[in-house]
């Protein structure tokens, strides 16, 4: 096979093949403080190849040159990361491996078809949110993913997934996120879905480049989603998760379902029967404005669904909700009634318990009679055995 340079390419023509050929990767620029090379056809190789080229992969490194698959990007050194590859295009292209790996040979990973076309997409897929004036970020576990007419798979436990493909010579794809799928752990699995008004699944869409392996993968390493639904999601994992842990079972409800307004802005959070409604901008509210809170919030919400499917079925519920209006303000003395006392007691006594942290109801109790102190914070600990508490 001729090789590029023979045929008398310059660093303009290059240049061309380089945006159509590969695409996205053309806005990939020499590492900063590299000299342009010119169009080097016929240039002679400057000294041991070997010895140039450690040197020269040392400072990259050093730098943060080197990516994970360097072949498709050029840069100021010889050769590249991905050993099937280098051989491929130096076998036609010598200059690549005895003095630099420049636009030329980025290029000539793909017209010389160096990498085969992607069996598969490999990456980790991660959630951040705000936490006060700061972010966290965490990874998203059991999330279902597609890529449109190619292939579908799941995140595993860690965030990570590989989805097989049909087949694409794109370096980039669309990837879509939705947020109904099922948690695993300690040997228990449990359905999650976090949902719109209508109670169908939410999602979110995502455009990602990667770097093609000389495996077949299309590696698109890392993808960050922000926004209340994937953080919604990651908090009903670690919710099951605990559940799972400490019960060895699923929750009475069998599922934990998640519903976000699209245009509600008012209001605290609420469980209905056997599923937890957010407002809409969950995460810039006093309830979902840091991690912690967050956690609190959901984990508090949770022991409700807990205690009102254990406690009987919907219509059952409707009758406590209609005769103790469930459905109103709790942080004050207006609590009048055991009923009501303790579906919040309840959960509040879940939140301390699985969250480690006193609900909101312990606050300010010293305006109440000692009866009332007491149900609001001394709760019936163990009811229908459903709690462990920490060590």
């Amino acid at each position: 096979m001729s090789s590029t340079r023979d045929v008398g390419v310059t660093r303009g023509s290059a240049s061309a093949v380089l945006f159509f050929a590969v695409g996205a990767f053309a806005a990939c620029a020499v590492p900063e403080g590299a000299e342009p090379s010119g169009d080097h056809e016929g240039a002679e190789p400057s000294g041991d190849p070997g010895e140039s080229r450690a040197a020269d992969e040392a400072t990259a490194e050093a730098h943060g040159a080197l990516k994970v698959n360097d072949c498709v990007n050029p840069h100021p050194f010889a050769g590249c990361n991905d050993t099937p590859v280098q051989s491929c295009v130096c076998a036609a292209d010598p200059f690549c491996c005895n003095t630099q790996w420049d636009s030329i040979c980025a290029a000539e990973v793909t017209s010389l078809h160096c990498v085969p076309a992607s069996a598969s997409v490999i990456g980790h897929l991660q959630c951040t949110a705000p936490d006060g004036a700061g972010t966290v970020t965490s990874a998203l576990a059991f999330v279902p993913l597609s890529i449109p007419g190619l292939g579908s798979g799941v995140t595993d436990a860690n965030g990570d997934f590989r989805i097989p493909i049909s087949s694409t010579a794109s370096a980039s794809v669309h990837l879509d996120v939705t947020y109904d799928g099922v948690v695993s752990s300690d040997g228990v699995t449990t359905p999650l879905t976090i949902m719109d008004e209508l109670h169908a699944p939410r999602g979110q869409g995502v455009d990602v480049a990667g770097s093609p392996r000389s495996s077949g993968d299309l590696d698109v390493d890392v993808v960050t989603l922000s926004g209340v639904d994937c953080e919604l999601w990651r908090l009903g994992v670690d919710t099951l998760r605990d559940f799972h842990a400490v019960r060895k079972a699923q929750p009475p409800a069998h599922a934990l379902r998640v519903l976000r307004w699209s245009g509600v802005y008012l209001g605290a959070p609420y469980t209905f029967y056997d599923h937890i409604n957010i407002r809409t901008d969950f995460l810039a509210s006093a309830w979902g404005s840091t991690a912690a809170e967050r956690r609190r919030s959901i984990t508090h919400e949770f022991g409700h669904s807990v205690r009102h499917v254990a406690d009987g079925d919907l219509n059952h519920w409707n009758g406590d909700d209609v005769a103790y209006v469930y459905g109103r303000s709790h942080d004050g003395p207006e609590i009048a009634n055991q009923a009501y006392a303790f579906n919040e007691g309840f959960a509040n006594y879940w939140e301390r318990a699985r969250a480690h942290a006193r609900g909101r109801l312990c606050g300010g109790v010293g305006e109440l009679p000692g009866r009332l102190r007491r149900l609001r914070c001394d709760v019936y600990e163990g009811h229908l055995g459903l709690i462990d508490e920490p060590s």
